[in-house]
Formats: structure tokens, C-alpha cells, sequence
């Protein structure tokens, strides 16, 4: 089971700043940035649905990257099973992760194994966005 007041406590303990919203049925909308990762700002609007299921969507403020954005999301769905990318009518990238939570998980698992690592994993995802096959390959290959 899973609700934004866990949620809310998760983000307190990270010491995220966040926007609570779930009195207009808007969710949780949080703000990320790292500046030698990423050069944008990352917006995340957090929701909970049936109290099962939590889901991220993210966008990176004033991001365009140029070329077939399409074939970028195609390869980065292809080379990453998390976030999943998408495209928005307006032409915005999208990183989209849910998690189903039916049943009793722990305190910690939501923290570290949902929250903390959807943020990092979306930080990444933006951060390798634009990044051909070979540079994602020589990126990877040269970490310690």
C-alpha cells in the first residue's frame, strides 16, 4: 500500500523540497537539479492511484534537444528499462516509471529501491538522452 503521506515522509527524509498538491487532486510536484549531470532543471509530478499504485512523470525544464527525438526515445527505451521515454504533442521529453505496490512493502524499500532511485534514474536518463549508442557505450565502458 502506498499513500502521499508516505510519500511526503520519504521526501522529508531525502530533504527534497516538494509541492503538495493533493488537495487539487494534483499530486506531489518536486524539483530536481544537479548541475554537473544534468544543465536543466527536472520538474516530477508524483501520483498515487487506488493507494497501489505511485507513479513519476518527468520533464526537464526548457529542454529541446535537437534531431528525430522519436528515434532518441526508441533508444533510450531500448538501452534502459527505467524511466521509460516518451514524447509528448508538444514535442517535450517525457520519463515516465510507476510502481505497483499492492501489497505490504517496507518503509525502506520505498525509499530507496522507489524514491530515491527514480530520481537518481531519471537524472541519468536525461543526462544519457541525447547520446548515441556508441558514446552511451564509451561513457559506461570508462567508469571505475
Amino acid at each position: 500500500m502506498i499513500t502521499y503521506e508516505i510519500i511526503k515522509e520519504c521526501l522529508d527524509i531525502l530533504e527534497v523540497n516538494y509541492t503538495d498538491l493533493t488537495e487539487e487532486n494534483g499530486g506531489i510536484a518536486v524539483c530536481f537539479f544537479d548541475k554537473e549531470t544534468f544543465s536543466h532543471e527536472i520538474y516530477t509530478n508524483i501520483h498515487v492511484v487506488n493507494d497501489e499504485l505511485v507513479s513519476f512523470i518527468s520533464y526537464a525544464d526548457d529542454y529541446h534537444p535537437e534531431g528525430d527525438l522519436l528515434a532518441m526515445a526508441n533508444r533510450h527505451n531500448y538501452r534502459s528499462h527505467s524511466p521509460r521515454c516518451y514524447i509528448d504533442d508538444d514535442g517535450d521529453v517525457i520519463m515516465h516509471q510507476a510502481f505497483v505496490l499492492a501489497a505490504e512493502v517496507s518503509p525502506n524499500y520505498i525509499l530507496k529501491d522507489v524514491i530515491q532511485a527514480t530520481i537518481s534514474l531519471t537524472m541519468e536518463a536525461f543526462s544519457n538522452f541525447e547520446l548515441d549508442m556508441e558514446e552511451f557505450s564509451s561513457r559506461f565502458s570508462n567508469k571505475d
